[in-house]
């Protein structure tokens, strides 16, 4: 019997976890829609990141330096690390 009442008991708290669960699930998904970036913001930040690597391109180069396919794609690739521009 007090195998059948602790099973019962872990059952219960595992419900309890999975619907917790459920619920941040669905929290993230309202506040994401709500305060995530919008198709708009990610074409302006395309943009704007497209604009920033072909400056500093252009800098590397007017300074003599050439710059890369692969170094091109570096700085592409630090540049998105940061949303906050």
């Amino acid at each position: 019997m007090t195998n059948d009442a602790d099973l019962d008991k872990r059952m219960q708290e595992l419900g309890r976890k999975i619907d917790a669960a459920h619920e941040k699930i669905r929290l993230q998904h309202v506040l994401f829609e709500e305060h995530g970036p919008t198709a708009d913001d990610l074409k302006k930040r395309h943009a704007l990141l497209k604009k920033k690597l072909a400056d500093e391109v252009a800098d590397a180069e007017n300074h003599g330096r050439h710059v890369t396919e692969l170094e091109r794609s570096f700085r592409a690739w630090m540049d998105r690390l940061s949303f906050d521009e």
